[in-house]
């Protein structure tokens, strides 16, 4: 294994060799093998992959949640923490539509299958 030296001591060098001094914040971290970054990410990788994540789900299912009509104006963009669901929405009045509508979207949200801890919506 290769030792690095530290910024003080680079810094030392450089001042004995009229060089001028790495003032850079970066920290030299120590080489991992890429099949040990693999083996790492892959349980994360695969978990988000699954049919059954709740994303997955709700893009599914988008139509049914919130009509045919609306459905093409606005998406589903991200679950925060698994229990509130971000909006986008393409206009005031569809959004203004759509939070009149919360309580049943909420409802058929919760129906679906591991989407039962979703609590609310953010209109975004």
């Amino acid at each position: 294994m290769k030792k690095y030296f530290t910024r003080k001591e680079e810094n030392l060098i450089a001042a004995f060799r009229s060089l001028p001094e790495n003032k850079s914040r970066a920290i030299l971290r120590q080489e991992k093998k890429v099949g040990d970054l693999i083996e790492a990410g892959l349980p994360k990788l695969l978990a988000s992959t699954r049919q059954d994540h709740p994303e997955k789900v709700i893009m599914a299912h988008w139509k049914e949640i919130v009509g045919n009509l609306a459905a093409h104006r606005c998406s589903p963009q991200q679950l925060i923490e698994g229990k509130k669901l971000v909006v986008n929405v393409g206009n005031a009045t569809l959004r203004q539509e759509l939070q009149f509508n919360e309580r049943k979207i909420l409802a058929k949200l919760k129906s679906l299958p591991s989407c039962s801890n979703i609590e609310s919506i953010r209109w975004h």
